[in-house]
């Protein structure tokens, strides 16, 4: 039976072994220092979504086209319902881990993703007042999109049940590949709204270039220190990465059809889509040490999603690139003064 907090001052416990209660929380003594200062960037990142201003993207999503009100409203349901779990799952991982730095490390992200889960429902709030619940709610009558939290609700109810450390293994490596993959993909669909409309929705943009900025630079980098000494410290098969992220280049590949059923809009189709999705699939397997089948290196709409996602940089029109590999979403480039490797 586990304690709420442990009174063993056993250093010699694995990351995951069996101990009687949840980690201390102390920052005296680190057992994987480079947590503590993703740790320390995050308390710096701190902002709420009272601090971004939605107030004309009310009128500005009444000006879209019904094919990117659509995608704006699936997208933005399934994130909010997403990061809603993740919630759980983080807090879930804190309370079996050992590891101070870990179980602070994955406290802090689990408030950081009650304010992003928030956050898309603020936003609509703000943008359709009474209205926003029955927006909100298409989450629950939509089957795609449940169809797209399956792996990391089935991976959860295992560890749950069960939480062995292959089983809390695929857990971290699930949320890892949301993170990712899956995240960085709807984070792409919003900005390619915004900018192929005329900053029709740029509440949710800059919301957004907040959440994007946590979620690649603070979450995945954690999971991925996880992930590496887990493969250290235990007889764990590397091979169960891969056939975790074949799963969700699938579904997102699924994702990005379904979310151009009834067409492209500029700056975005389908190729572009799944071209970003290959690419960060690539990068999730590259980022932990697995070597993916194929060596991917950003396209330009990569490179303006990595510029655009940061807070501090001027949002670039899609509009204004130029690309004449499309046949669809033809737009002009203007990427060329930016680094290729920069932020990949």
């Amino acid at each position: 039976m586990r304690n709420i907090i442990s009174l063993s001052n056993d250093k010699t416990l694995k990351i995951f072994d069996e101990s009687d209660g949840g980690a201390f929380l102390r920052t005296d003594y680190t057992e994987l220092p480079a947590l503590k200062n993703l740790w320390e960037k995050a308390l710096g990142l701190f902002w709420t979504s009272k601090m971004i201003d939605f107030s004309k993207d009310a009128d500005g999503f009444l000006t879209l086209p019904e094919i990117p009100q659509t995608m704006f409203l699936e997208n933005n349901g399934y994130q909010s319902l997403m990061d809603s779990g993740v919630v759980s799952i983080y807090g879930h991982l804190a309370s079996l881990t050992n590891y101070s730095s870990v179980a602070l490390s994955y406290t802090q992200i689990g408030f950081s993703e009650t304010i992003h889960a928030t956050s898309y429902s603020d936003g609509l709030v703000q943008m359709f007042g009474a209205q926003a619940t029955e927006k909100i709610d298409i989450v629950f009558s939509n089957p795609t999109i449940k169809n797209r939290l399956e792996s990391e609700l089935d991976f959860s109810a295992n560890m749950i049940a069960d939480p062995s450390i292959e089983n809390i293994f695929r857990v971290i490596v699930a949320t890892y590949l949301l993170e990712h993959i899956k995240f960085p993909f709807s984070f792409f669909v919003t900005f390619s709204i915004n900018k192929a409309y005329n900053s029709s929705i740029n509440g949710f943009a800059q919301l957004i270039s907040r959440i994007a900025q946590e979620e690649l630079e603070i979450h995945v980098p954690t999971n991925a220190i996880v992930i590496k000494h887990m493969l250290e410290v235990y007889d764990l098969d590397r091979s169960i990465i891969t056939e975790m992220a074949d799963v969700i280049l699938a579904q997102e590949l699924e994702w990005n059809t379904y979310l151009q059923r009834n067409g492209p809009i500029p700056g975005y189709n389908e190729q572009i889509g799944e071209e970003f999705i290959r690419y960060y699939h690539n990068k999730s397997l590259r980022d932990i040490g697995n070597t993916p089948d194929v060596t991917l290196k950003p396209t330009e709409f990569v490179n303006w999603f990595n510029h655009i996602r940061n807070p501090d940089n001027k949002q670039v029109s899609q509009q204004e690139m130029k690309s004449t590999q499309y046949k669809k979403g033809v737009i002009k480039n203007d990427l060329g003064r930016f680094n290729e490797t920069s932020n990949n």
